[in-house]
């Protein structure tokens, strides 16, 4: 949890109170780090505000307590351990004699790293630290989203998507292997295989109009850390090209597979003894984006989910994305050294991207908004067959519940929430109209209000929400959502049935700022970085790097914004090709983007 150098507050603060022992203290309020505080068993002491005091103490409370700190520092908060004779500050910042204190040997320094912690004997058996609460002894499996899996030509056994190296590769080149994506006729009819998905994507990827993506590894080293063993954690890569409905079936038939294995373990029986669970094991899914809609597909399919627990899900498309009929009709600036026509014509054949088409009210019609029909995804370059078949999905699925779910919400960004067709194009709006009861609202001089939803860049937030979820707000964007701290820690302390999330209340992580840049540029052509939540630029920190290998960096120093008094924004241009993250930190948690930079070959 960053914090800013010159800030004397600690995210939290753990030591030893006089009355109530061993006691934690939130002094800046964060809605995450009280979340955190009573996944740990720290529970709020009455008519004490913001202190919080370890439960059942006697069951080994000075190691529960060292294990709290331990996490809490691994997810980047700044925890205040001071020896016994400092003193320590109250919620106002004074200083005072009898305070959250920690002795040393109580609560050591913890080294900090982005690492999964890992204690295994040399078995790979986890051992319970202490503070743990428990052990995981579900089978889970990680669905990643759209983008989320590496993707094989099974021919020449070449890698078509997940490939490292952007940075190499010129305009020919990357067109090259978007035409490789493009479903033949075969595959359109059913023969499947032509391609066929590795493992989770592994390094950083872009597609054209859909934005960057970054490898979940970080998620799966934590959850197999925190298993009881790491074969109770599995992975799902699965072909996104095809429909969710194929997908679905697949990951129905591999969770069932992988229950059954992780259920006959030697280290799941050992456990059930060990531990006195009252149960064996049951599925866990932990879900991106597109993952989710998998998801669902199982709890659709009588019979699948009957052994699911719960369900995480993040940045999940429930109800579809703009984005998606912008991919459709190739969009603006969606790859500006690329044929628009080609991408139109890659885009148009894959039945996955055709599930993540909006199924509410987005498309303008005069002052208010309609659903989508499949004229209406002809018009601006859809499939006619793929469009009747995905909106009859829609409608199939539009009951589904997900049992004991968990649900993520990327917010605060700038994200297209409704589209008119422009000659053939989809072209993005923030905006939808204000309704109440269902009705469109008007200003007194009878003209339409409008509202901006926000989202995470890719998904808007009402296009996020699904039935009865528990949902759990982050400022962050769609493309980097399951790598913050924020959200791996979660899913460990969820799967770990830590819950309290109905209590949030707030933003996780008080995260306040809202991020703004193109996701394609030319070579050296200006843009603009902005940046919203904050009008202080020496609050923040903003930094501009290739991250698929060339490690090229780029100064962008954020400013006042002289044509929008709410924001900051900064000048760049990227002179050397490749897949650059901007990033801005200064807040609880940075927030990133991703820009893709090449040049049209001579």
């Amino acid at each position: 949890m960053p914090t800013p150098e010159h800030d004397p507050l600690p995210d939290v603060a753990v030591g030893r109170h006089p009355d109530f022992g061993i006691v934690a203290a939130n002094p800046k309020q964060l809605a995450a780090s009280t979340w955190m505080l009573k996944g740990f068993d720290f529970h709020p002491v009455p008519d004490h505000p913001n202190l919080y005091a370890l439960a059942n103490q006697q069951r080994d409370g000075q190691g529960r307590a060292t294990r709290a700190v331990a996490l809490l520092r691994r997810a980047d908060y700044r925890v205040d351990a001071a020896p016994p004779r400092t003193a320590a500050r109250d919620v106002s910042g004074r200083r005072r004699r009898i305070g959250i204190l920690a002795e040393p040997s109580a609560f050591p320094t913890v080294r900090q790293d982005n690492g999964p912690t890992d204690n295994r004997d040399s078995g790979g058996r986890a051992v319970a630290a202490a503070g743990q609460k428990r052990l995981l002894h579900d089978a889970v499996v990680v669905v990643p989203g759209i983008m989320g899996s590496e993707l094989i030509d099974t021919a020449t056994d070449k890698v078509v998507w997940g490939a490292p190296h952007l940075f190499r590769y010129t305009a020919r080149m990357q067109l090259d292997r978007f035409r490789s994506l493009a479903l033949t006729d075969d595959e359109r009819a059913g023969r499947t295989g032509r391609i066929r998905p590795g493992g989770l994507l592994s390094v950083h990827e872009w597609f054209p109009n859909l934005g960057g993506i970054e490898p979940y590894s970080k998620l799966v080293g934590d959850l197999r850390a925190n298993a009881v063993h790491p074969h109770a954690v599995a992975t799902f890569a699965y072909d996104w090209r095809l429909s969710v409905r194929h997908n679905g079936a697949k990951l129905a038939e591999f969770a069932n597979r992988h229950l059954a294995a992780w259920r006959a373990h030697p280290e799941h029986g050992r456990h059930m003894v060990s531990a006195g669970e009252d149960r064996p094991g049951q599925l866990l899914f932990v879900a991106h984006s597109m993952g989710g809609l998998l998801v669902r597909e199982v709890f659709a399919t009588p019979g699948a989910a009957d052994e699911v627990a719960g369900v995480l899900t993040a940045g999940t498309p429930f109800a579809g994305s703009v984005k998606a009929a912008v991919v459709l009709s190739t969009g603006r600036n969606g790859a500006p050294w690329l044929p628009r026509e080609e991408l139109r014509g890659i885009g148009r054949t894959m039945p996955g991207l055709y599930d993540l088409l909006p199924g509410y009210r987005c498309l303008w019609d005069g002052d208010e908004t309609r659903r989508l029909a499949a004229a209406d995804i002809v018009a601006i370059g859809g499939d006619p067959d793929l469009a009747v078949d995905t909106l009859s999905w829609q409608q199939q699925l539009a009951g589904v519940q997900l049992r004991d779910h968990s649900l993520v919400v990327g917010v605060r960004q700038p994200t297209p929430a409704s589209m008119h067709s422009d000659s053939g194009e989809a072209v993005a709006s923030e905006e939808l109209p204000r309704r109440k009861d269902g009705m469109p609202l008007q200003h007194p001089d009878g003209s339409p209000m409008r509202q901006v939803l926000g989202g995470d860049g890719t998904v808007c937030t009402a296009a996020a929400q699904h039935g009865e979820a528990r949902e759990i707000p982050v400022a962050r964007k769609h493309g980097t959502l399951m790598s913050g701290n924020l959200v791996r820690n979660m899913a460990v302390s969820a799967l770990s049935r830590i819950r309290g999330l109905e209590e949030l209340g707030d933003i996780l992580g008080d995260g306040k700022f809202g991020l703004d840049a193109p996701e394609a540029v030319r070579l050296g052509e200006e843009f603009t970085i902005r940046l919203a939540g904050t009008l202080n630029p020496a609050a923040v920190n903003c930094t501009v790097e290739e991250v698929t290998g060339s490690r090229a960096t780029v100064r962008a120093e954020l400013r006042r914004d002289c044509e929008n008094a709410d924001t900051l924004s900064a000048a760049c241009a990227l002179t050397q090709p490749g897949l650059y993250r901007i990033e801005v930190s200064g807040g609880t948690e940075p927030v990133s983007h991703f820009v893709m930079a090449a040049a049209a070959d001579a």
